[in-house]
């Protein structure tokens, strides 16, 4: 089942739902809609067959379904990127990267009704998630493509509207490359990463970055490795102020394979590097920029999830591992699809790639490391009694330094700070906070309610 999590400022589980349409369904990309809803999309295998098809879902702000349509076309189609227009229509884009099948984008009106359908099919070609706009009804999506005898991938840059095609590059690399995000960045150019085979280290990849211009002329090609041979590799392109941008992803380290985040200027030289992490196999796999310049980053630990705030300078500000999520009630929601399209007419679009050869620079970075989570608990551990609580909180924390305590809100804000064990809430509005407990050398976070 396909599951969607809605959490408050404070990264905190709000409520959990479950959506199944047939069988192994898949939820790949969330995008709000005019009307104040929200669409999500993915993939549904049909029961007991290897065939699954493009799913859309329209739901409430409550997670509730408006309504749900699935576009089956051929083997293993799946959502990867919705997009809504100013006219309120909806562009879909089809396939999620299995080699030999054409990447298909589906134009409909507000209600998931097809107007146009298009596939972009040229050899070898794949598709992994990397979709970005409309920027003056532009979209933009970078791929992989194998050309015909060659031993190695390429990468492949287009941009069209919903109704006509505008143009496609192709950039080689002389390595196996894949690209897995494409961004619009805030200087109007387009950001492209992923991760590139090394050429000195057998078997192991670094991380690259591209900028291109909206025609598609490189303003900067980099590769980004370490000196010690360890793996490293982008998943999401997240842009940054003044057309910079953080790429957030996974790097091997002595330390073993650790989330990975690091940002490049406008001129792709790099401004920080870290990598976090402090179990054996972490990863970040998508984040953005929050309005006061921190960055949100989503990540995964083996089989857990988690999400950590950090600075604009990398640091880490705090982290949640949403650990216990699974113990949230979760409520499942049995869809069946409205429409299920299993013949669309198609409109082949295969101009000629114009090719684009350079040499990629290379950067060695140096890769600081910040535990996550940052925020540890004290060695003796925390109590806070009563909770909920309405009137005086107690907390009992055993340290031989002077403690500081600090309330915060669900926005963040702090709304009081005192060095007393017991602290008066009754002037505090009814609802959840967290309580920081501080000393010079640790600190912990403590979740409360306040109730009248």
């Amino acid at each position: 089942m396909a599951i969607l999590i809605k959490t408050d400022s404070l990264l905190q589980v709000k409520w959990i739902k479950r959506y199944k349409v047939f069988h192994k369904d898949l939820l790949r990309t969330i995008h709000p809609s005019l009307d104040g809803n929200l669409f999500i999309a993915g993939n549904a295998r049909e029961n007991f067959n290897q065939q699954s098809g493009g799913s859309v879902l329209k739901i409430d702000t409550a997670g509730n379904v408006i309504w749900h349509k699935v576009y089956s076309d051929s083997y293993d189609d799946g959502i990867i990127h919705i997009a809504q227009q100013a006219d309120s229509s909806l562009v879909f884009f089809n396939r999620q990267g299995v080699s030999g099948y054409p990447i298909k984008v589906i134009h409909t009106d507000k209600n998931g009704n097809i107007l146009t359908w298009r596939t972009f099919y040229k050899g070898n070609i794949a598709l992994n998630g990397a979709v970005t706009g409309p920027a003056n009804n532009v979209f933009y999506m970078a791929g992989v493509y194998q050309s015909p005898g060659s031993t190695y991938n390429s990468l492949f840059v287009c941009a069209f509207t919903a109704s006509s095609f505008k143009w496609l590059k192709e950039y080689q690399f002389g390595r196996n490359v894949n690209t897995e995000s494409v961004a619009l960045l805030t200087d109007g150019n387009i950001g492209v990463a992923g991760n590139i085979a090394d050429s000195i280290f057998p078997n192991t990849q670094n991380a690259w970055a591209m900028k291109l211009d909206t025609s598609g002329n490189v303003i900067f090609a980099n590769e980004y490795g370490q000196q010690q041979a360890y793996n490293e590799g982008v998943w999401e392109v997240i842009p940054a102020e003044n057309g910079s941008m953080v790429l957030a992803g996974q790097a091997n380290t002595a330390l073993g394979a650790q989330a990975l985040a690091f940002k490049v200027s406008n001129n792709g030289t790099v401004q920080f590097c870290k990598s976090y992490g402090n179990l054996a196999y972490q990863y970040f796999y998508d984040g953005f920029m929050l309005n006061d310049g921190r960055l949100l980053l989503n990540g995964s630990d083996l089989n857990l999830t988690y999400s950590a705030i950090v600075s604009s300078d990398g640091t880490s500000a705090c982290s949640s591992s949403n650990r216990t999520f699974l113990t949230a009630t979760m409520q499942p929601v049995m869809v069946n699809p409205a429409v299920t399209v299993n013949s669309l007419l198609k409109t082949p679009v295969s101009p000629a790639l114009n090719i684009t050869s350079f040499n990629v620079n290379e950067n060695l970075l140096c890769s600081g490391t910040v535990g996550l989570p940052e925020m540890n608990d004290f060695k003796n551990g925390i109590t806070i009694f009563p909770n909920p609580v309405s009137q005086i909180l107690n907390i009992k924390a055993t340290s031989a330094e002077p403690v500081v305590f600090e309330i915060y809100d669900n926005s963040g804000r702090m709304v009081m700070t005192t060095e007393k064990v017991s602290i008066d809430v009754s002037g505090i509005t009814e609802g959840f906070y967290l309580l920081k407990v501080k000393t010079r050398n640790q600190s912990a976070l403590k979740k409360f309610q306040i109730i009248r």
